[in-house]
């Protein structure tokens, strides 16, 4: 964090993200309800699967699609990391 700080020359917020992004999607897509899966990426990959897309998980081109189809206000119904998360960074004026 310090030299995050130093670096920006303002104060650094560090965020712990316990689950991971496959957890987000899940959530977002209405196939969880917590980010406390076991094996998300595998649980993405069935759920996936279900409905027809074989696809690989961690590609960067899935992942842009699936954020298309992501139910932000469910997702921050049920993730208490994606709130602090969006919390941490509301006050960015970034576009990415």
């Amino acid at each position: 964090v310090d030299s995050v700080e130093s670096e920006l020359g303002r104060l650094a917020k560090v965020i712990r993200v316990r689950c991971s992004i496959e957890s987000w999607i899940l959530i977002g897509l209405c196939a969880e309800r917590s980010e406390r899966c076991d094996n998300p990426e595998k649980r993405l990959k069935e759920f996936l699967g279900r409905k027809g897309r074989r696809v690989a998980t961690k590609s960067k081109a899935l992942y842009e699609r699936l954020a298309e189809e992501i139910d932000i206000e469910k997702l921050k119904k049920y993730s208490n990391g994606f709130r602090k998360f969006l919390e941490a960074i509301s006050h960015l004026n970034v576009l990415v």
